[in-house]
């Protein structure tokens, strides 16, 4: 309840802080975030829904500031953080050193990705693939790191190569997605990876 209520307080924050205007179409990708809630409520039931409700809602949030002004919020980090760490202390899980090692090591390869590039690679972005990490299992973990660099890609390719000149491409939308997808329909995703392998 009192993280549901911190999470409604901090988008309000946060949109009008960083005044956000967003057009009609940009709207529309609210509805997807709905739409899925409601799906988890009616087949997973309340606490599920509410649980991707608080996750989604902050990722929408941060990946649409990120978009506007190549800037990750530490709030939603934090917030992030603190739902990942409830989440584990509820379930009993005894797994939780390896979510933490496992996400170390997302925020390291960015940092590290962020030395080589002089800063291309934003702090918010490591910040975000460490909290991200604590989200999903160590495997999932990859496979986010990876579905957002390609993401990423086929942005740059197909919408940056248009413009000409040099444009900022903000990683941060990108590895919220993923995080969301990875979240939501991770197993399937590692069960399609797995036959792969054995073709």
């Amino acid at each position: 309840m009192l993280l549901g209520l911190a999470q409604w307080v901090f988008c309000f924050y946060l949109l009008n802080k960083w005044h956000i205007k967003r057009s009609f179409f940009e709207w529309l990708y609210i509805f997807p975030w709905i739409s899925t809630t409601a799906y988890l409520f009616q087949y997973d039931g309340i606490s599920s829904s509410l649980l991707f409700a608080y996750f989604g809602t902050i990722l929408y949030v941060c990946a649409t500031i990120d978009w506007h002004y190549l800037i990750l919020p530490d709030e939603g980090a934090w917030l992030l953080f603190l739902g990942a760490a409830g989440l584990h202390l509820e379930s009993g899980s005894e797994e939780i050193l390896s979510y933490v090692i496992s996400s170390g090591c997302l925020a390291s390869f960015l940092y590290f990705l962020r030395w080589i590039s002089r800063g291309g690679v934003g702090l918010g972005d490591v910040k975000y693939a460490f909290v991200l990490g604590l989200w999903v299992s160590p495997t999932l973990s990859v496979i986010m790191m990876g579905l957002a660099f390609i993401l990423g890609a086929i942005y740059a390719v197909i919408v940056e190569a248009s413009y000409k000149g040099e444009s900022l491409l903000p990683f941060g939308p990108f590895l919220c997605l993923s995080g969301g997808l990875c979240y939501l329909w991770g197993e399937f995703m590692k069960k399609g990876i797995y036959t792969l392998n054995y073709w």
